[in-house]
């Protein structure tokens, strides 16, 4: 292979790695019994040490990159050994869902955190992270029109429908936890958020109507657009004229200034309990929240104006050009005229809000342990998110293994929409009293790289004590007998 082809198939899989990723899953840790970042998804879940504390910026960095829809397979054609030869738009616009299709991004990174245990019911934790996230959401038609062409959109009832959904933040998180030992049998968890947003861009509609007339194949456009826009770095948006500032005046004091005021709350809650000996049942819900913004924030809206003679009942009209509007597109100048006159039917506005508020992207796990012995489990969960009021499921089994208080193993498999073959893989080892760890949830693209469903990884440092003496008493004796 020579090096021009290895570095475009090196392209094409980042690419792909980046673009085809689907639901979004909890991260391994959660099923690593020896590392303590399990009571971040679970704060009802039981921990070995008496304490830990998280290394500063590298005791947990988490990075995923999702999307529902968009699929190797179904984007080209492949030669015999397996590299693109050509675009198949057809298979790929029909592989799309009508509406909801999305892409996602999130990262979560550790800035400081740690945990005491201060009785032998009660463990606290304090957890400061840097949280954000991208989420795109799409319809089918938005690739559909322009690789279809609107002979596909035919008559009043099969119009093209475009939406494009935006809703991407970044936030600080202080979280305070607390988890009890309520019986025996029944524990409880619950911790207590402070947000603070640094950055956000919200639609509330982004959306066009395509309808071609079935006689004359003229296309009738109408849309409509509006967006919320937050940001701690001081903006100034003057798209009305066209352009936009942003202001860099003693930036650093208004960063600082800013970090603090779009303020929000949060709560994490989970319940388990423990049907038998060998069984348990657990249920969380997470990131119940929202973020009141009030930093730089505008209102972006834009609305069909009466631009010429192609506007025509609060839409834009399109039967073919006119004998002026070719004779202009002769030159350069007529050219960059005639778009810029085009530019008048589509006016772009914004103006400065004094706040508004976004939720953050709750998630449900509902779930069942199976203690094989002491040192190997089973775990069943099933999870959903909810993003911009759509719920997105999916169903994992995972074996975790922790052996000689010093390797902790994890396995899973999950299963999610057109999604099915994610297999996942959590390792995590005690060097004394450092926890080391790191967790993949896709690792089919390692082997063949035209498969890659999904990027989903995390890795961190902790450093634990105290492990409690119940545990290694009770393996102890099932040893003796």
């Amino acid at each position: 292979m020579t090096m021009k082809r290895r570095s475009t198939t090196f392209f094409i899989a980042i690419l792909m790695a980046m673009l085809t990723a689907s639901a979004q899953e909890t991260p391994l840790t959660h099923f690593m019994y020896l590392n303590p970042y399990q009571l971040r998804t679970d704060p009802s879940a039981e921990l070995l040490y008496n304490g830990y504390v998280s290394v500063p910026a590298i005791g947990n960095l988490g990075i995923g990159l999702y999307n529902s829809s968009i699929r190797y397979k179904n984007l080209f054609e492949t030669d015999d050994e397996g590299y693109p030869i050509s675009l198949t738009a057809n298979k790929f616009v029909n592989s799309l869902r009508p509406k909801n299709n999305y892409l996602h991004l999130d990262f979560d990174e550790a800035l400081l955190g740690f945990g005491f245990r201060f009785s032998k019911k009660f463990f606290f934790t304090f957890d400061y992270r840097l949280r954000g996230n991208v989420n795109l959401t799409y319809s089918k038609d938005l690739f559909g029109f322009p690789l279809m062409g609107n002979l596909n959109y035919l008559g009043d009832d099969n119009p093209a429908k475009l939406s494009l959904g935006i809703n991407s933040t970044v936030y600080q998180e202080i979280s305070f936890g607390l988890r009890h030992q309520l019986t025996p049998k029944i524990s409880w968890g619950a911790h207590a958020k402070l947000l603070f947003g640094a950055f956000n861009v919200n639609t509330r509609r982004l959306n066009a109507t395509i309808t071609t007339n079935e006689d004359d194949y003229s296309m009738f456009l109408q849309y409509e657009a509006d967006a919320r826009l937050a940001s701690a770095i001081p903006l100034q948006l003057n798209l009305n004229n066209g352009n936009y500032e942003v202001t860099m005046a003693d930036l650093e004091w208004s960063l600082l200034g800013n970090a603090f005021k779009n303020v929000g709350a949060g709560i994490d809650l989970g319940f388990r309990y423990k049907l038998t000996k060998r069984i348990t049942l657990a249920a969380s819900v997470l990131d119940l929240g929202f973020i009141h913004w009030k930093t730089s924030t505008q209102r972006i809206s834009s609305a069909m104006a009466d631009g010429g003679h192609y506007y025509q009942d609060g839409g834009f009209l399109f039967s073919g050009l006119t004998e002026d509007d070719i004779v202009q597109l002769t030159s350069d100048d007529g050219r960059a005229a005639f778009l810029d006159s085009l530019a008048d039917y589509f006016p772009l506005n914004s103006e400065a809000i004094s706040g508004y508020s976004t939720f953050i992207s709750p998630k449900i796990l509902i779930q069942g342990e199976f203690d094989i012995n002491k040192s190997n489990r089973l775990i069943l969960l099933a999870q959903g998110t909810i993003v911009n009021h759509n719920f997105r499921p999916a169903l994992t089994v995972a074996y975790n293994g922790h052996f000689f208080n010093v390797f902790d193993v994890c396995l899973s498999y999950t299963l999610a929409r057109k999604s099915l073959g994610n297999l996942g893989v959590g390792l995590g080892f005690d060097v004394g009293p450092v926890n080391v760890f790191f967790t993949a949830h896709n690792i089919i693209p390692a082997i063949d790289w035209t498969r890659w469903s999904k990027i989903t990884a995390s890795a961190g440092v902790v450093v634990n004590w105290g492990h409690i003496r119940k545990y290694w008493d009770e393996r102890k004796e099932q040893k003796n007998k």
